[in-house]
């Protein structure tokens, strides 16, 4: 509206630092293992959603398909409004937020999985990340012209589930034969046929009724198939990419997509990326009265990133000192002992105890509230404060 544009021509500073950045050729298997691949069909706004999380007009966002050819990798700090309110009462000299390693992967089509377009590029590059981004096209707009000429977010998201499936499929024929060379542990090829035929049969039906595969995959049978590592089992969230006048509330696309997606427990979140593309390095006054404007809190990036830690299966706990306030990720079931070693192997080795603090309760305290020690086999919460106590 008028009152953008006039915001926008007022005083632009860059509030983002240069992020770290890999090439495709030296990101190896260790600096992907837990990145957040984003995909999505040519035009949806897949590319500028990376550029704005990176601060940079790092990958060349142009307006026809396959310009993202080599992928994109960025890291970035993940916005913590629990680690702001630990700061706010102890004043640290710095605050460290968690990084997330994020994938911009070449623009995927119908076919892909035949090679059609860079089909194959594309999908060797969703093998290897933990949780798949997909960017979906919740707008019309004449002059970005939709790969299929008309908007329809369940039937893109249809096309993209069923070609991470039918390369699946594929794959599957060759783990069927067995071998040496798949390095899996086949104690017995009876026993591992009969297992490939059964996620076999249920690729196909979640292809023919469209499911996302990772919701309706039962955990057991998810255990067992984790040696295949294969794409369309791996978690989703999907953005449902919305035009300015669709905010706060979404649109008839959104809405469609959305109840769709909630049925079958579908992770979601709708966004504006040109939104979020044009505040990206306002002033912070500046940048309020657009949030004001639209009636949004703030951006939605921060709570895009929170989604995918959920999804990764990953949860967040705190150390705090007046040298700093940090946050660590950590795998969901990690004892005090673990998280200790997170830091350094030497903590964990001559691990004695933890001193423990809620975070609810320390908040609501101002800082007051009394430590509890608790031993190394403590299971950590979400969200716990600690500090280690160590022979070392």
């Amino acid at each position: 509206g008028p009152m953008l544009c006039r915001v926008l021509k007022g005083k632009r500073r860059a509030l983002h630092k240069p992020l770290q950045r890999f090439k495709a050729s030296s990101g190896g298997q260790g600096s992907w293992s837990k990145a957040c691949g984003l995909v999505g069909l040519p035009n949806v706004g897949k590319s500028c959603l990376f550029n704005v999380m990176m601060g940079s007009e790092m990958a060349e966002s142009k307006n026809f398909a396959f310009c993202t050819i080599n992928p994109n990798i960025g890291k970035v700090a993940c916005p913590d409004a629990r680690l702001d309110n630990i700061a706010k009462i102890i004043k640290p000299n710095k605050i460290v937020y968690p990084f997330a390693t994020f994938v911009d992967i070449a623009g995927l089509i119908e076919g892909a999985s035949d090679g059609v377009g860079l089909g194959n590029q594309f999908l060797s590059s969703v093998e290897r990340v933990a949780v798949i981004m997909h960017v979906v096209r919740c707008f019309d707009l004449p002059n970005i012209q939709h790969v299929y000429n008309e908007t329809d977010p369940i039937r893109d998201i249809k096309i993209i589930r069923s070609e991470l499936i039918q390369k699946d499929l594929q794959k599957l024929v060759g783990l069927r034969k067995g071998g040496k060379n798949l390095n899996l542990d086949i104690k017995n090829i009876n026993d591992h046929r009969k297992l490939v035929d059964q996620v076999t049969d249920f690729l196909k039906e979640c292809k023919e009724t469209g499911t996302n595969v990772a919701t309706k995959l039962d955990p057991l049978l998810k255990a067992k198939i984790e040696p295949f590592n294969l794409i369309s089992i791996k978690p989703v969230l999907h953005i449902l990419n919305i035009d300015e006048d669709s905010i706060p509330n979404g649109n008839e696309y959104t809405k469609s997509a959305k109840e769709w997606l909630d049925a079958e427990n579908s992770a979601s979140i709708d966004l504006c990326v040109k939104l979020e593309k044009d505040i990206q390095d306002l002033e912070p006054v500046d940048k309020k009265e657009i949030m004001d404007f639209y009636g949004l809190e703030d951006s939605k990036i921060s709570d895009m990133i929170q989604k995918t830690f959920v999804l990764r299966g990953t949860q967040v706990y705190y150390t705090f000192g007046k040298t700093e306030a940090r946050a660590w990720e950590i795998p969901r079931g990690y004892t005090a002992k673990e998280c200790a070693g997170k830091i350094h192997s030497d903590l964990k080795e001559g691990f004695i105890r933890a001193k423990l603090w809620d975070y609810e309760q320390f908040v609501a305290s101002k800082g007051k509230l009394k430590e509890t020690v608790v031993r190394g086999d403590y299971v950590a919460k979400d969200g716990d404060m600690f500090e280690f106590v160590s022979k070392i």
